[in-house]
This record gives structure tokens, C-alpha cells and sequence, in this order.
């Protein structure tokens, strides 16, 4: 906890000294944005956006960010922070710089008091691990297909409407005169999901979403599916995934960590390198000047450079290595030489989004007879297909035996390192 300096008795969650100048806000009853003023010593300035703008962690296996609250207003989350001179016509160097340049005229340079101003809204929500709604997007849109059919057993009715136009009064069949059936067009009424991932942690989505997302396309769920509001089984078709540019955490300059290795623990698979600031679940890779990587597993088989390994069991000074997240320490039987350490892919993100398709169809004669009353025992799914001699949807055997799309359970995919997200 850093002690509050002379005249600023307030302090942030991380114990940065401040004033509180001004404080406004405005709400709709729906969206409520907010302003506060600041004063603080320059040099507390790099500190205090680290804690506006964290960096990205992995909790539960889920890649969350959340932005610092309003003090008193948690529900509002920091959207953006500026800085200026408190004391107008005298520059500030709050990353001082210029100081390590010139630290002898530093301070006869610079004011050393800054006004900083910090926007909240709580159109930011805070994420939730165990939460996807606090993390996922969801959208959906009405979609539909056309089916051009020949109803052979179709007729033609002398419907007619009322005077005042309410009301349909059922007339008199007459004969289906076309021999092949009578053309008709029957729309598909559907509805188009989008789930985005905004922050996917990129190494997990190498090492495991992409060949999850690969299997299940074209798939239909076999399972009620919870994310999509308990959508029905085989109601939901997956048609694939998008995928976004490589994002860069804001304070990714911080996390591009290397160094060396001092020392190797064969009997404990340790790694000693000095204040490495590494984090379990990071990546790191090595390399060596001398091409002598250590040896695993007894050998003859060595560490690879520039393959990514994740840390595990992380203290101050030392680490382990795993092939996998969480995974088991990987056993080392050599120390190698002159081995040097980069860890930048901690704060390097993707954005997924993936399209969902829904379909629920019924025969008419099972159809509800109205929006009040339903009859989920006759949905149609994805795998029945409207059979015009019938005049409804039947399930379709495509080789007499099996479905066109095979069943599997779709919420895996929102399953991070073995947790259930969705």
C-alpha cells in the first residue's frame, strides 16, 4: 500500500494517493454514464492505468477483462482515461521519459501534479467466468429457405372471406388435375444465431477450439442447448465460425517478457531465472546460443526452440514447464546451456464468432393451435424434411439408415479447459 501524499486522502484499490476534484454523471434509466477528476503526482499516473485497464487473466479457464469500477458505483466500469497539466503552461512527463535522459533538469522542467479524468459507463459490463453472458455475445436474426415442392396429393379449396375481411370460410375441394402435383412454394421460417467470443485466448484457440470447431460443423445439437435458450435437440444446426485479426492487450508492452536461465533442477524439473515476473498459464519459449536445449524424459529428446510451453508451479524466482495448460511438469534430464526465455502470447487474443441455425417446424395437424399452446412433443428439426404426399415434415433416412446431419453435443463447444461455460 503506497502511504497517501500530503493533501490526498483518498487512495485507489491498488493504494494510488489521489484528490477527488469534480464527479457528474447522467442516467436514462437504462444507460448511466458518469465523469470524475482527479489529482495525482505524475509519477503514480503509468501505475494508475494499469489498474483502469488490467491486464487480460485466465480464470476458470475463461480469458476476462474488466476494467476498474467507479468507486461508490460499481456498476459503472471505466471506458477511457486522460491526462493533462494540472498547472496550465507547465509540461508534465508522467513515463518520465525525458527524466532518463535528463534527470538533472527534470523537475526544474516538469509539474508534478496531474489532472486525470476517467469516463464510466455501464454499458461495460463486468465478466463473469462462471457467466457467459457476461463475456459472449448473443445475437439473433430471423432467417428462412425456400422449398419449391410438387404436392400430388394436393387440392384446391373455393375459400372465400368474409365482407369485412376477418374471416376465412372454408369451401369446396376440387380435383388435383395436374399430374405431377400442384407447384407449390413453402417457406421456412428460421432464425440465425451468432455467438461471438470476443477474447479468445489465441495459443487455446490453436491448441483446442479450432478442431473442436472443425468437428461439429454441420452438425445439429443432440442436446438441449442452455446458450441458445434451451433450444431443442437437432433444432440447431452449427454452420461454422468466423475468425477476427490478432488483438493486443492494451498494456502488452508490460507482458513481452524474456531472460535467462540461471540454473536447472533436474531432480525437481525447475527452472531458476531471477525475478521472471511469469505466471502460470503463460507461454514461454526458449532458445540457446549454443544449440544445447536440455534433454526430456531420459533423452535422447530435447526441448525445442521456439515451440511454446506453458509454466506451471511459478514462484518469484523459479518455474516449471508443461505441454500442456495446468498440465503435468515436464520431466527434465538435462541442464543445457546458455538458455534464454521470451513470453509474449500471454496477451495475444483472437475473436471468435459462430453461426447457429435454428429450425422448428411441425405437421399441421400437430402444429399448436395457438402461440399459448405448445406441443414440443411434434417439433421438426433439421433432420425431417417436408414429405409433400404426407403434407408434413417426416424424418429423413438419407441412405436408409442415417440422418443427413449427425447429432453431437454442440455446448462443448463453450467448454474451457474442461469446464462447462455454457
Amino acid at each position: 500500500m503506497v502511504t497517501p501524499a500530503l493533501g490526498f486522502h483518498l487512495v485507489t484499490a491498488t493504494g494510488i494517493p489521489y484528490r477527488l476534484i469534480s464527479s457528474a454523471g447522467s442516467s436514462d434509466g437504462t444507460v448511466e454514464t458518469a465523469q470524475e477528476v482527479y489529482l495525482m503526482d505524475d509519477d503514480h499516473v503509468a501505475a494508475f492505468l494499469r489498474e483502469s485497464f488490467p491486464a487480460t487473466t485466465v480464470t476458470s479457464g475463461v480469458p476476462i477483462t474488466n476494467t476498474r469500477p467507479m468507486p461508490g458505483r460499481t456498476r459503472l466500469r471505466t471506458v477511457n482515461v486522460t491526462w493533462e497539466p494540472f498547472i496550465q503552461g507547465k509540461p508534465i512527463d508522467p513515463f518520465f521519459y525525458d527524466n532518463a535522459i535528463a534527470p538533472a533538469v527534470h523537475n526544474e522542467t516538469y509539474g508534478d501534479l496531474v489532472q486525470v479524468t476517467i469516463d464510466y459507463s455501464n454499458e461495460v459490463e463486468e465478466q463473469d467466468p462462471e457467466d457467459p453472458d457476461t463475456y459472449l455475445e448473443i445475437t439473433a436474426n430471423a432467417a428462412g429457405e425456400y422449398l419449391h415442392i410438387a404436392t400430388p396429393e394436393a387440392k384446391f379449396n373455393s375459400a372465400t372471406r368474409s365482407s369485412d375481411g376477418s374471416t376465412i370460410v372454408n369451401g369446396t375441394d376440387s380435383p388435383n388435375t395436374y399430374p405431377t402435383g400442384v407447384p407449390a412454394t413453402i417457406i421456412v421460417t428460421e432464425t440465425e444465431w451468432t455467438v461471438t467470443w470476443k477474447r479468445v485466448d489465441r495459443q487455446w484457440f490453436d491448441d483446442v477450439l479450432i478442431s473442436r470447431l472443425r468437428n461439429a460443423q454441420g452438425a445439429v445439437n443432440s442436446s438441449k442447448m442452455p446458450l441458445l435458450k434451451d433450444a431443442f435437440p437437432e433444432t440447431i444446426l452449427f454452420g461454422g465460425f468466423t475468425y477476427g485479426d490478432t488483438r493486443v492487450d492494451p498494456s502488452a508492452d508490460e507482458h513481452n517478457l524474456s531472460g535467462s536461465i540461471t540454473g536447472v533442477n533436474t531432480s525437481t524439473e525447475t527452472f531458476t531465472s531471477a525475478d521472471h515476473s511469469l505466471e502460470d498459464t503463460n507461454i514461454i519459449v526458449f532458445d540457446s546460443s549454443t544449440d544445447d536445449m536440455p534433454e526430456i524424459n531420459g533423452g535422447p529428446g530435447k526441448l525445442l526452440a521456439s515451440k511454446g510451453y506453458y509454466i506451471v508451479g511459478s514462484t518469484g524466482d523459479t518455474f516449471q514447464i508443461a505441454e500442456t495448460r495446468d498440465g503435468t511438469p515436464i520431466n527434465i534430464s538435462s541442464t543445457g546451456q546458455n538458455l534464454t526465455w521470451t513470453s509474449k502470447s500471454r496477451n495475444l487474443f483472437v475473436e471468435v464468432g459462430m453461426k447457429f441455425l435454428e429450425k422448428v417446424a411441425y405437421k399441421a395437424s400437430d402444429a399448436p393451435s395457438s402461440v399459448n399452446n405448445s406441443n414440443f412433443g411434434s417439433i421438426k428439426g433439421h433432420n425431417d424434411f417436408y414429405d409433400p404426399k404426407e403434407g408434413g415434415w417426416q424424418r429423413l433416412k438419407v441412405d436408409g439408415t442415417n440422418p443427413p446431419y449427425r447429432a453431437m453435443n454442440l455446448s462443448d463447444l463453450f467448454v474451457a479447459l474442461g469446464e462447462e461455460v455454457g
